[in-house]
């Protein structure tokens, strides 16, 4: 089971700042962005010993839902059934794993880069 992270008030945040200043709001979803690089970093290179994944697919994605790492390739059936949850348990489950501790300082890191751009 994938470990998630609740922030409350996060959507709220995020709503508010596109109804405010979406200069704001991209600010911030940036600075989250940037804070899932490493474990996107580090699923890639988990992920690098298997010939069929294209690596630079794996990337971060922040949105008003929440920040998640995600695989962006487009579906190609019947070559590797099984490859969806290979990807999950052999390289993006591990590595939030392993930067799991991690976590909360980059959160804090882009609300204070969201502080600092913005003035607040």
């Amino acid at each position: 089971m994938p470990e998630t992270i609740h922030v409350e008030g996060y959507r709220e945040v995020v709503r508010a700042l596109d109804r405010v200043n979406r200069k704001s709001k991209r600010t911030l979803l940036a600075a989250l962005r940037a804070g899932a690089e490493p474990i996107a970093s580090d699923a890639r290179g988990r992920l690098a010993r298997y010939n069929e994944i294209s690596l630079s697919t794996i990337r971060p994605a922040a949105q008003q839902r929440g920040v998640m790492v995600i695989q962006r390739k487009k579906r190609v059936t019947g070559k590797r059934p099984d490859f969806g949850a290979l990807q999950m348990t052999h390289g993006l489950i591990p590595a939030l794993q392993d930067h799991r501790n991690e976590i909360p300082g980059l959160v804090e890191t882009a609300f204070s880069t969201l502080i600092t751009m913005e003035g607040l």
